[in-house]
């Protein structure tokens, strides 16, 4: 797997796509056309700044952009609130059981309110933090049978029948290596003023990542049965503890 940004072609081909997807935003194509019409008008009375575009046109191209595998991350990625995506490579999708909508779509977007380098590093690529991390149990729901996982309550000392899943130790170890093999990372830290929760459903709602949940106007029926077993499997856990 590669880090850094792609080759021109790629990034031409991105820009574009990133700009038609800013162009649709809340609204919809001038008198009903289509998609790909070149003429977008919002409907009366119901209109974005600027500001707003121009905000999310950044957060897109940074996401588009420079990405860093896990072993550049912890270097790399700033201890400041943002956006980030994830990205795999082609193995990953196919061992995920997820087809993409565009090139190079992202599997999952998510915010950081405090620190990207916190959030996206240190939770969700650690072993031992499934059950914080929703990208993690995630994959782990898609992965159980690829790396064998094994499914616990995060708190074995005390279960408490969340559906935030844990995974035992070696699982957690072969989910984080996976992950670091398999997996890069592309951020964009806050501007001042931003509203992040805002911005992430903005991007989401745009770029459709697989293993989103919520704001993807998608139903997701087979990654959330996937969780569902993974949350059942971890209730009838009945290992020492």
């Amino acid at each position: 797997m590669r880090s850094g940004r792609r080759p021109t072609g790629a990034n031409t081909h991105q820009s574009r796509q990133v700009r038609m997807l800013v162009a649709f935003r809340w609204c919809g194509p001038a008198g009903g056309g289509r998609r790909g019409s070149r003429s977008w008008r919002c409907p009366r009375g119901k209109t974005e700044s600027m500001t707003h575009d121009d905000e999310l046109f950044a957060v897109l191209r940074a996401l588009a952009g420079t990405r860093h595998r896990y072993a550049d991350a912890v270097r790399l990625v700033p201890a400041a609130p943002g956006i980030y995506a994830f990205y795999g490579d082609d193995e990953a999708w196919d061992q995920l059981g997820v087809s993409r909508a565009f090139a190079e779509q992202p599997l999952y977007v998510g915010k950081a309110e405090s620190s990207l380098i916190g959030r996206d590093v240190s939770t969700h690529f650690a072993a031992g933090r499934t059950g914080s991390s929703t990208v993690r149990r995630s994959l782990a729901a898609l992965l159980v049978d690829e790396l064998a996982l094994v499914a616990i309550p995060r708190n074995i000392t005390k279960p408490d029948g969340s559906s935030h899943f844990g995974l035992d130790g070696p699982s957690e170890d072969r989910l984080s290596s996976w992950m670091a093999q398999q997996l890069s990372l592309a951020t964009w830290s806050k501007s001042e003023g931003a509203h992040l929760r805002e911005i992430e459903r903005g991007v989401i709602s745009r770029l459709r990542p697989p293993l989103n949940l919520t704001h993807v106007g998608e139903p997701r029926d087979r990654l959330r049965d996937a969780r569902q077993r993974m949350a059942d499997s971890a209730r009838a856990w009945t290992g020492s503890r």
